[in-house]
């Protein structure tokens, strides 16, 4: 990574559709792609920081960053989701935080630990809207999160034959048991979609901790602090721009809360200010459905550029 380089992950961005023209005009100066994620967003930070990509074990991170504490054992993630069935096939729907209380969690989680943890096979555990399966027996699971999955039919991101014979015997069991449970009975009373399964993925342990030269880290995302934690990085709370440059001028990677609710264009506007003084003299932002713009700090002269299409479509110039 180089010195005075940002790497930003923001909320959704695609199109334009809250960002100011002003700004999407600034942006169109860089250099804009658009590639739909086929993997966490952590992956796509580190492949821009040149630092070393896990091939497993992304649960174990994830509850690392949450505990602070590394865990000896294989475990998954075993997070919440919607299996919304069509006419022709199922498809995987995440849960938003507004869809997804604590307390329906919490139910669904304490009642999972007793009926397997009583079988003696696996054992569900919570830790606030994230949940896990600890298990002797590692499993073939699927190596994204539903946020990734959302959308797709789950069978695209899972093993078949006897590699996941294990996976597919516990799924079913698991949306035997959620199918009229007393959370999803209310659920369906109010309108909400059901927590109908689980989504197992990301298996495999932490990694021995090793000590690496990395930016800086600004975020409260649970997987990126674990990886941190395991490459004995720093990692902080995520306050604001300036907060951030401030503690690490070098450069720093920052990750945006999904749910946060001040606006990109303020974001941008920023991070604009920081590049256009020269306190930035390279900016990276990922958008998290996929938009990617890289701005060094000369392509604000570049005014010849015209309007990315990708931050055009579907925007009218007058808005």
């Amino acid at each position: 990574m180089r010195d005075g380089q940002a790497v930003v992950v923001l909320p959704v961005g695609v199109s334009g559709q809250e960002i100011d023209l002003q700004l999407r005009r600034w942006l169109s100066r860089g250099t804009v792609s658009m590639q739909p994620l086929a993997h966490e967003m952590l992956v796509e930070v580190l492949s821009m920081i040149e630092a070393p990509i896990p091939v497993e074990g992304f649960a174990a991170l994830r509850f690392w960053g949450q505990t602070g504490e590394r865990s000896n054992s294989w475990m998954a993630a075993a997070d919440p989701v919607h299996y919304q069935a069509r006419m022709r096939d199922v498809r995987l729907r995440s849960l938003p935080a507004d869809l997804s209380t604590a307390s329906d969690i919490r139910e669904i989680f304490t009642s999972l630990h007793t009926k397997f943890d009583a079988e003696g096979d696996c054992s569900f555990v919570r830790l606030g809207t994230h949940g896990y399966l600890q298990i002797d027996a590692p499993m073939n699971l699927p190596s994204v999160s539903a946020a990734v999955a959302d959308g797709h039919v789950p069978d695209k991101f899972t093993a078949s034959g006897i590699a996941a014979k294990a996976y597919h015997q516990l799924l079913g069991e698991l949306q035997m048991f959620l199918h009229d449970h007393a959370v999803n009975l209310r659920r369906q009373e109010a309108g909400l979609p059901e927590i109908n399964s689980l989504w197992l993925w990301g298996g495999g342990v932490a990694p021995e901790p090793k000590a690496l030269s990395i930016p800086d880290l600004y975020s409260a995302d649970a997987l990126f602090a674990g990886y941190w934690a395991s490459v004995n990085g720093t990692a902080r709370p995520w306050l604001d721009f300036e907060t951030c440059l401030g503690s690490s001028p070098p450069g720093f990677v920052a990750v945006v809360d999904e749910e946060s609710t001040e606006g990109l264009s303020a974001y941008l506007t920023a991070l604009a200010g920081l590049l256009k003084r020269g306190k930035l003299q390279r900016l990276v932002v990922l958008f998290r459905d996929g938009l990617k713009v890289e701005l060094d700090r000369v392509d604000r002269l570049k005014v010849w550029r015209g309007m990315s299409p990708l931050l055009a479509r579907n925007i009218s110039e007058g808005s």
